[in-house]
């Protein structure tokens, strides 16, 4: 989360998940971020398709500048979402020589 000083100030979010794992050897995934319960941007969905080892790694980085217009604090995260049904989706879910996923807020004054 972030506090912005002023209303008219914007928040620059730059987020990577790493570490997207399927349990299933065909899955579509969906992501968005929110501020708060607010979409900011969707993600187009990504695709996996591996017929012998459904668990895929990688690195997707997304960024985007939002307005806010407040002063209060202000909480940003990400929803995923299994756009096939089948299977799981996980984010962080293994080899953690990648590294954790991440969302970093700055602030940029108007």
């Amino acid at each position: 989360s972030i506090t912005p000083s002023s209303t008219s100030n914007k928040i620059f979010v730059i987020s990577t998940l790493m570490n997207v794992y399927t349990s299933s050897t065909n899955t579509y995934y969906g992501a968005q971020i929110l501020r708060g319960s607010t979409t900011i941007q969707e993600v187009q969905s990504g695709h996996y398709n591996n017929s012998t080892n459904p668990l895929q790694m990688g690195a997707h980085t997304f960024t985007v500048l939002d307005s806010p217009s407040t002063t209060s604090s202000t909480t940003y995260k990400w929803q995923i979402k299994n756009e096939t049904g089948s299977g799981t989706i996980r984010i962080n879910g293994v080899n953690a020589l990648r590294g954790p996923s991440t969302i970093t807020l700055l602030e940029v004054v108007a």
